[in-house]
């Protein structure tokens, strides 16, 4: 399962524009206009033998030659094993997303079951595990949410979540919006399950490419974005890109 999770599928941003409105209240309103995108191994699935996969070589030279049957057999177990663990690496992914990521009519269905759930007003699937998507939702903070929620799935990395803190304060946090992180953590992962240090085995979380601004009518305590204030409206924004490693952070006071 370990190989699953580093290689594994990952809903993350592609390109984006999100906003997110908390006001003093305590109501709110949330938008994210733009892509999301599954990131998967390139293939998933087993494949079948073909006797011509299998390739020998003379001892002395580069040149192939004719293959004997114990050598093609001892290829096919080798080939056998591979696409076995391949296999169960898509099944893996199947239960932690909740279908089969690598199946172009099931990442349409999916699209469709989205576009029932509130706050998804547009799901589309537009190929190559990206989904263009049109999300709004408004409400009252009493209690954490978290974008997104995907039925089925055991597994998401919270583009956003908003928590209510006490004494009045709203705690804001983007991890998923700036993916550098969750690469950090697989890197460091993969060094200690195989010891290499080699970035490119890692994933390339690096498709993110937008803004994320909050605005509010009440003091904000805390932010690492880029602030400014004109009457009582507060402004923070991050602008975002693959090599992003600030996660948008934010603290908001409201009056109850």
């Amino acid at each position: 399962m370990l190989c699953s999770l580093l290689t594994g599928c990952f809903f993350l941003p592609g390109n984006f524009v999100s906003q997110l409105d908390v006001r003093r209240d305590g109501t709110f309103d949330f938008t994210y206009v733009g892509e999301i995108v599954t990131t998967l191994p390139e293939e998933g699935g087993a494949r079948k033998w073909d006797p011509a996969m299998a390739h020998c070589y003379r001892e002395d030279s580069d040149d192939e030659r004719t293959c004997a049957t114990d050598e093609i057999a001892r290829q096919r177990t080798r080939f056998d094993a591979s696409e076995n663990a391949r296999e169960q690496q898509a099944a893996d992914i199947a239960e932690l997303v909740g279908y089969d990521a690598y199946d172009e009519a099931a990442n349409e269905e999916f699209a469709r079951k989205m576009e029932n759930f509130k706050g998804w007003d547009k799901v589309a699937y537009k190929g190559h595990g990206v989904f263009a998507v049109e999300y709004r939702l408004s409400g009252t903070l009493e209690r954490e949410m978290t974008f997104p929620v995907l039925p089925q799935a055991q597994m998401v990395m919270p583009f956003l979540t908003i928590r209510r803190a006490k004494d009045m304060v709203v705690e804001v946090e983007a991890p998923g919006l700036t993916p550098h992180r969750l690469r950090e953590v697989m890197l460091r992962a993969l060094q200690g399950a195989n010891g290499t240090s080699d970035r490119n085995d890692v994933p390339m979380f690096n498709r993110a490419r937008g803004r994320f601004t909050l605005t509010s009518d009440t003091d904000l305590t805390a932010s690492n974005g880029e602030e400014s204030v004109s009457g009582d409206r507060h402004t923070v924004v991050w602008t975002i890109d693959g090599d992003t490693e600030i996660v948008p952070q934010a603290q908001i006071v409201l009056d109850r």
